[in-house]
């Protein structure tokens, strides 16, 4: 998915082998600096104020220059109004040098190409939160045909070690959820470890480290197998009633996937928050047309 722009992701198994697939690995670390190149054209295209087309802005001004309710925090609803009050009279763009808060230097890690741009993101801003996103990776390498530790190796070899943490350990420690990266809200959580009857323990606890603002969970080989579906079919049901917003889930929406050709591995189930249990996340509307 293109369009989303997760910042910190947290993958609970590494390797292949027992329902874990490396192959997702390395791409999740790297989408961030991908998408990086394309926002760092639009962070160019607004310095020149051509993020544009016509006179109908192009980017919207509370991702890049923050505003609202400060922290970098992109709701949408009335994100903008702080920032316009700050902004020189031109309402749709802002120079990145026209303040200290908006200057421009090299972007760590930027390649050569298309796309490629010399203009940090704003300190403080949902560009900066997103284009500073980690891959977390646990694994306990103990499955006999794991390949979750030459995972570090391909990192490196793409240049992109310092978007992944890999932590070996146990993905069931009790403590885990309090002790990984603590501080940090994931916006994706993809559970790949053959979880099956234990994992509704496992998202409970993994729940609330999920962001409030549309973050996600993703369950690997849900629905065919009798150990997990029983739990996706309550998670459906909780779903319909969560607009009560009641603990621990609050409001969230869920959709599940299926392979129909296949016998295992089949499918995911994906979990949406749109608020948790304390609020609630409607994402924007910016324009009246598509």
């Amino acid at each position: 998915a293109h369009a989303v722009l997760p910042g910190e992701v947290h993958q609970a198994g590494a390797g292949a082998g027992g329902g874990r697939g490396v192959h997702l690995d390395v791409p999740a670390a790297g989408a961030g600096r991908q998408r990086g190149g394309a926002r760092g054209a639009y962070r160019e295209l607004r310095t020149a104020r051509l993020c544009r087309c016509g006179e109908v802005p192009w980017s919207v001004d509370a991702f890049f220059v923050g505003g609202g309710d400060g922290g970098g925090r992109y709701r949408g609803d009335g994100a903008d109004a702080e920032a316009k009050a700050e902004r020189e009279p031109d309402p749709h763009w802002l120079p990145a040098a026209s303040s200290s808060r908006h200057g421009q230097s090299a972007e760590a890690g930027a390649g050569a190409g298309a796309g490629t741009s010399s203009f940090q993101p704003a300190p403080g801003t949902e560009d900066s939160r997103v284009t500073g996103g980690m891959l977390h990776c646990i694994d306990n390498m103990a499955h006999a045909h794991t390949t979750a530790h030459i995972v570090s190796a391909a990192a490196a070899a793409l240049g992109m070690s310092d978007r992944l943490r890999l932590h070996q350990g146990d993905a069931f420690d009790p403590d885990l959820p309090s002790t990984l990266a603590p501080g940090t809200e994931f916006d994706l959580l993809w559970i790949d470890l053959g979880a099956a009857h234990r994992i509704e323990g496992f998202f409970d606890a993994w729940w609330p480290r999920v962001r409030a603002e549309g973050g996600m969970v993703m369950v690997h080989s849900t629905l065919t197998n009798s150990l997990s579906r029983g739990w996706v079919e309550r998670m459906r049901e909780k779903s319909r009633e969560s607009e009560s917003g009641m603990p621990p889930y609050g409001r969230f929406d869920t959709v599940s996937l299926l392979e129909p050709h296949k016998m295992f591995q089949n499918s995911i189930s994906i979990f949406q928050k749109r608020g948790g249990p304390y609020g609630r996340y409607d994402e924007p509307i910016h324009t009246k047309y598509p």
